[in-house]
């Protein structure tokens, strides 16, 4: 059988149902403070790659307006375990400060703590393109950047580059906001997260795991976990690795959806926030696939982002 190299879309969180939980009067609520302003410590782990950031968030609300999220300075501070001593890369590969910077678009959140609108995905747009040159590399020619600058420019990829760019906000708020989550409790959840290909229903448990040692007082510990498994997400395993074939026109070979006996999904997500505003210190976040075709050794694919915030 031809190898096909396994991929995802990584940490994506998609929209939560609640199971059996009944409202109370006591939700988590978004009140976050404004004029604010904080440091962001990224780490991020994927593919055997790691890389550490930093940039600075300032957050600002207009009277009776929404909160206006707005990232600027970034760096890049380390490759694969290489300090670059508070710079950024300049090799082909590496990211500079002006794409990190790009890559977080600024967001604005209504008093509900939902994301309302992502502004700047042009400038992400134009950020990717420039990415995808290779830098001083050039990896692309001109007429091929510009083939991929009208890509990016179409309404379909321009509505997922801003799903995507909400995708730190539901982690530090847009899960928890609203929800009834007390000391000691757990409540069950379903979630719908990426296979390898089409969406697939997951279940998953959110817990309150109490005070967060390590951290300023008051501050506590949320858990969120979500797994997929089962003959649907088998399915979605199938075809993303047929779609991968497909774009990397490599052959199927014998492989079918018969011959994938284990497949499955684990996503974490571990928040540490003020309770009383959903403002956080520390977010991580963890996804883990897992499938194994008959007669074969498991293959395995996980990735990993931590964000510690500094208050200004």
């Amino acid at each position: 059988m031809t190898c096909v190299r396994l991929s995802c879309s990584g940490l994506v969180l998609a929209a939560l149902v609640v199971l059996g939980v009944p409202v109370t009067a006591d939700p988590l609520q978004f009140a976050w403070p404004a004029p604010a302003k904080a440091l962001v410590t990224v780490e991020a782990a994927k593919g055997g790659h790691s890389a550490r950031s930093s940039l600075r968030l300032t957050v600002t609300r207009d009277l009776g307006g929404p909160t206006r999220l707005d990232f600027s300075d970034a760096r890049l501070l380390a490759m694969d375990g290489r300090d670059l001593g508070g710079g950024v890369g300049t090799g082909p590969g590496e990211m500079g400060s002006a794409t990190l910077e790009a890559l977080m678009p600024s967001l604005l959140v209504g008093s509900d703590g939902r994301l309302r609108d992502v502004l700047g995905i042009e400038r992400l747009g134009e950020a990717l393109a420039a990415g995808a040159t290779g830098g001083a590399g050039t990896a692309r020619t001109d007429a091929s950047t510009a083939r991929l600058r009208q890509v990016l420019a179409r309404p379909g990829v321009q509505a997922q580059l801003r799903a995507r760019a909400g995708d730190d906000w539901r982690a530090w708020v847009g899960v928890w906001v609203g929800r009834d989550l007390r000391p000691g409790a757990a409540i069950d959840i379903l979630g719908v997260v990426p296979g390898m290909g089409p969406a697939v229903q997951a279940k998953g448990v959110m817990t309150h795991a109490g005070v967060a040692a390590g951290f300023p007082p008051g501050a506590v510990r949320l858990r969120l976990e979500l797994r997929a498994d089962g003959p649907e997400f088998r399915r979605a395993i199938f075809d993303g690795l047929a779609k991968v074939a497909g774009q990397d026109r490599q052959s199927l070979g014998d492989l079918s959806l018969e011959r994938i006996q284990t497949a499955s999904r684990r996503q974490t997500l571990e928040l540490v926030t003020d309770p009383a505003t959903l403002r956080p210190y520390g977010v991580d976040m963890g996804m883990h696939i897992a499938f194994q075709l008959r007669g074969q050794e498991p293959q395995t694919r996980s990735e990993a982002k931590s964000l510690r915030f500094q208050r200004r």
